[in-house]
């Protein structure tokens, strides 16, 4: 069976709910059909078409549910990942992040690094993938994230050169002495922002969204209490929402050199600190 009606049916069906009915759709067939690529879906014929998973596929999509969570994966930076309820969905946004590190350290070989609320793993990942010789202790404070991570990290193929351990912040780590670099996309949402969320956003893990009553609170304490395990001229590199900039140059201007990395919409996304 040729399925492109069936997706222009299912693409109307969601099109009240989703600006990218087409394309959601498309990826809740690719996964339901356990296919890798678009073009799969209109150049083969189908005789077995699991109506009832694309159907409730469909309705939870239209009730708010992530479209990452219905179809259990997504790319980041190249590498393919899990995701599962309970963890948070990676963002492109966070790919700033990781180009970021890898352009600036590329060169460095044997990086120690520690990245605070690792989620579904993929900053480690991808830094494992594309950093020689670093070692990495990937936290987080949810045992549900560490165990996601944990099979994305062998998913693809670096799970012996990460060492996830479930903590909160860094307090715990300085048994592990020092590190060259403390990285983290950390929750910077703001709690009075809660009611402004779409749907789908609220579904995510709450502990990896809001940052506090203004939303920096998280961040601050963590690179206070982070750069006491810093290396002299180590760094902390996190991601950020643009309207806590100056509560950060207000915070660490006296005791780090602070750059901000702007994204693709011209927005402070990233924030370097170098100590």
């Amino acid at each position: 069976m040729k399925i492109k009606n069936l997706i222009d049916y299912y693409s109307q069906e969601l099109g009240g709910y989703s600006s990218y009915a087409l394309t959601e759709v498309e990826e809740i067939f690719l996964s339901a059909l356990g296919l890798e690529q678009r073009s799969a879906l209109y150049l083969n014929d189908f005789q077995d078409i699991p109506f009832e998973v694309l159907d409730s596929a469909i309705e939870k999509r239209k009730q708010g549910y992530p479209l990452q969570y219905l179809t259990g994966r997504v790319n980041f930076f190249g590498f393919d990942f899990i995701t599962k309820e309970g963890v948070f969905i990676p963002r492109p946004e966070t790919e700033l992040l990781v180009e970021y590190v890898v352009s600036n350290f590329k060169a460095v070989r044997g990086l120690k690094i520690v990245e605070v609320g690792t989620g579904s793993g993929i900053i480690s990942i991808c830094l494992t993938k594309l950093l020689a010789d670093c070692k990495i202790i990937a936290t987080d404070i949810s045992i549900q994230a560490i165990g996601l991570a944990s099979a994305n990290a062998l998913l693809n193929g670096c799970r012996d050169e990460i060492l996830f351990i479930k903590g909160d912040k860094t307090e715990f780590l300085h048994r592990e002495g020092y590190f060259d670099l403390l990285v983290s996309n950390p929750p910077y949402i703001a709690l009075s922002e809660k009611h402004r969320l779409p749907k789908d956003v609220k579904k995510e893990p709450h502990q990896a969204l809001f940052g506090g009553s203004c939303g920096y609170e998280f961040s601050l304490d963590l690179i206070r209490s982070g750069s006491k395990l810093i290396k002299p001229g180590g760094s902390i590199i996190i991601e950020i929402d643009q309207k806590h900039k100056s509560v950060y140059e207000k915070s660490f201007s006296g005791i780090a050199r602070i750059d901000f990395i702007k994204d693709i919409h011209g927005l402070d996304r990233v924030m370097a600190l170098k100590f």
